[in-house]
Order: C-alpha cells, then sequence, then structure tokens
C-alpha cells in the first residue's frame, strides 16, 4: 500500500520461482473536475513520477545486490 498526494496505489507480489515475481498494482486517483486537473493536481502527479522513478531504480539496485550476495 502505498499513499500519495495525487493516489493510493495497491500492490500484491506473488513469488512464480525462486528468482521471479509477479506484481500486480492498482491505483486510484481522486477524479479530476470536468475541465481537467487542476495546476496543483499535475503537479503533483509530475513530482510523484519523478520521485518515484528515481526510488524504483535506487530499489532494483539494492534487491539485485540482494539476489546476488
Amino acid at each position: 500500500l502505498d499513499i500519495y498526494p495525487d493516489q493510493v496505489d495497491f500492490m500484491q507480489f506473488i513469488p512464480v520461482s525462486a528468482t521471479q515475481t509477479v506484481i500486480r498494482e492498482i491505483a486510484y486517483v481522486h477524479p479530476d473536475t470536468p475541465s481537467g486537473a487542476s495546476r496543483e493536481m499535475n503537479a503533483a502527479r509530475h513530482l510523484n513520477w519523478r520521485i518515484n522513478r528515481q526510488v524504483n531504480a535506487e530499489d532494483t539496485v539494492l534487491i539485485e545486490g540482494v539476489q546476488q550476495g
């Protein structure tokens, strides 16, 4: 469960072998107004995407190190 300013993510990690895992994920977001997302919400979504991309890359390095060690 991840909680962000712009959305909530639910994830399920399912091991399928000794070396592979399937990740099931769904995100729920607050509905935008009929005219579209506010500038603040767009900014929050953009920042969330940038931060998560960096964190995911760091997590991948950590996981690969654990798997090797």
